[in-house]
């Protein structure tokens, strides 16, 4: 067995402190002009506690007066001086904008602004945990994103796209698409196979609409969700993937509840994980989320179902509102009902459910917009028809019978 590859991130970011700390010091004792400005506690957080220690009278604390510090480096530097000045990240752009204009850039002054704090935002968790990460970093000006998945539940890990949801609702109210994906999703097989097999087989779900969803998309070059047409190598990716669930879906989850590493296993960690998080990205989505966000908007119901168990029902809402073969659609119903997915409301804990209710979730799922990614209209009927037909097909199985 090979060995275990550790990071030390403490130690990486302290190497890197204690380097730009001796650079400073290193720039004091070469030049008698060096004058080092900074406010509240940064310099010692900087490792530039040398720095303070044996060139007191060069160093300049402004406490939480960013203004004054940029106004009063540029100063000094207008004086002759060689000015370092250093601000927690968040405050020179906010605090000290007119003095970094006026004082420094109108009269093309000679002062080095250095912003100092999070360079990198590490992820560690499910899916919303992920999210909340990928969004603060886009936020945040871009910055570096770690991504470590504790559970093998969702294919948002790789994608550059946020989903934020409402806290009562649990609908989803802002999508961010960022301009770039986690610079390093750090996947370890032995913590995933310690997490609930259900959430691992709801990876299974979230990853069976990737193809279903794609395919809609690229025969009609509709966008993806980088605003693009989908190549063909993005299709091929979805369509490997939705095969080696149904290849290795069975297997893989029968090793999870072992807790044993197997290749079914470690096939549908990657189906999951990396090829689903590729394909609906570069592929683009459609009705196959937007049924089970139907579902959401029901008031007085608990939501049940994770997000990947959900999508699974709704992914089969999409293949009968398109009018799907009955090979196809036997081939997802088996597999669905054989790991344990949705394929009916009873199996979302939304039994006997009202006309009001077929309402809500109608017009809820309507007013999402990838739901309308098809090449015929959407509307209010084909979406009812399917909820309640999909539902059917789902107890002919559970029963023992089939299409076929």
């Amino acid at each position: 067995m090979a060995a275990k590859t550790t990071y030390d991130f403490d130690m990486m970011l302290s190497n890197a402190r204690e380097a730009y700390g001796e650079e400073l010091y290193k720039m004091a004792c070469e030049g008698k002009d060096f004058v080092f400005t900074f406010s509240d506690n940064v310099a010692p957080s900087s490792s530039a506690g040398k720095l303070l220690r044996d060139f007191p009278e060069r160093c300049f604390n402004f406490g939480i007066a960013e203004p004054d510090q940029v106004g009063a480096s540029a100063g000094l530097a207008l004086a002759g001086c060689t000015v370092f000045s250093q601000i927690f990240g968040p405050f020179l752009p906010l605090r000290a904008a007119d003095q970094i204009h006026t004082d420094i850039a109108y009269n093309d002054v000679k002062v080095r602004l250095k912003e100092f704090g999070a360079e990198t935002l590490i992820g560690i968790g499910g899916g919303k945990v992920v999210d909340s990460v990928k969004a603060a970093a886009f936020k945040c000006r871009l910055l570096n994103e770690v991504i470590i998945p504790t559970i093998a539940a969702t294919d948002a890990y790789t994608s550059a796209a946020s989903c934020i949801y409402g806290e009562e609702t649990h609908m989803m109210i802002e999508a961010i698409n960022s301009p770039k994906n986690p610079d390093l999703v750090l996947v370890d097989t032995e913590i995933l196979l310690n997490a609930p097999v259900r959430q691992f087989v709801s990876g299974m779900g979230d990853a069976l609409s990737t193809y279903v969803g794609g395919l809609v998309c690229q025969q009609n070059y509709l966008n993806n969700h980088h605003g693009g047409v989908g190549t063909h190598s993005a299709l091929a990716i979805a369509k490997l993937s939705y095969d080696m669930l149904f290849q290795y879906g069975r297997q893989a989850k029968l090793a999870a509840e072992k807790k044993a590493i197997s290749d079914a296993f470690n096939a549908i960690i990657e189906v999951n994980i990396l090829m689903s998080g590729m394909g609906f990205e570069n592929n683009g989505s459609s009705s196959d989320h937007s049924f089970y966000f139907g579902t959401l908007a029901l008031p007085n119901r608990e939501e049940y179902v994770y997000h990947g168990e959900g999508v699974a029902f709704s992914t089969c809402c999409q293949l009968v509102m398109q009018g799907a073969s009955n090979e196809q659609l036997d081939e997802v119903y088996r597999f669905c009902r054989d790991v344990g997915l949705p394929i009916t409301f009873d199996d979302m804990h939304l039994s006997d459910l009202t006309d009001e209710e077929f309402d809500i979730m109608t017009r809820a799922a309507l007013d999402q917009a990838f739901i309308h990614n098809q090449p015929f209209e959407v509307t209010y009927e084909k979406v009812l028809g399917a909820y309640k037909a999909a539902d059917a097909i789902g107890h002919l199985y559970h029963e023992g019978g089939s299409l076929l």
